[in-house]
């Protein structure tokens, strides 16, 4: 949120551990986003914490997303991501690189979003392409950001650009329950 109670991006943020944490950021709002967070991170009320920013454009994030979803992203990474609750994430190995699988969705149905290194993206997203469960039946289709919206729009879920921006306030955007009671009082 911004000083004005806008919204400055709907960013995933994933905590690895008590000092070290994972975002996601929009790739239209990343120079705000990044600028916002440097300015920030000296404030008064961090000043006394160790805080760095390591920005990674060398990976290219991939989303999965419908009831087949883990079921497809399994049977390409060769592993069974059951374990994973709702809105974590874990890194792994996919052919010998780093990569970070996060359980998130934003079309009203289950799914993920893999973070792969650039030079395994294209290689990766053909594996999608070609994922079959066990009778054979190709799992994945390829869709645009008009399907990704229909879903969304009829599950009631947000978008930075649309439903949320600089000059919408959470309440504005009906999204009073993801704030805190702390912050609301």
């Amino acid at each position: 949120m911004n000083e004005k109670g806008g919204i400055n991006d709907d960013c995933i943020i994933t905590k690895n551990d008590d000092n070290n944490y994972f975002m996601v950021i929009n790739a239209g709002c990343k120079d705000n986003d990044l600028k916002y967070m440097n300015e920030h991170k000296n404030s008064t009320e961090w000043r006394n914490k160790d805080i760095s920013i390591l920005y990674n454009e060398d990976n290219s994030l991939i989303a999965v997303q419908g009831p087949k979803a883990q079921t497809l992203v399994d049977s390409v990474l060769g592993t069974s991501l059951s374990d994973m609750d709702f809105m974590t994430s874990k890194v792994m190995k996919y052919k010998g690189e780093t990569i970070r699988v996060s359980r998130c969705g934003y079309t009203g149905e289950d799914g993920f979003e893999i973070s792969v290194p650039e030079k395994l993206a294209v290689p990766f997203a053909q594996a999608l392409e070609t994922g079959k469960d066990s009778k054979g039946t190709v799992l994945a289709k390829w869709v645009g950001l008009g399907a990704r919206d229909t879903l969304r729009l009829e599950a009631g879920l947000c978008l930075y650009g649309h439903e949320l921006n600089e000059d919408i306030s959470p309440i504005d955007a009906v999204l009073g329950w993801t704030i805190s009671k702390r912050r609301k009082e």
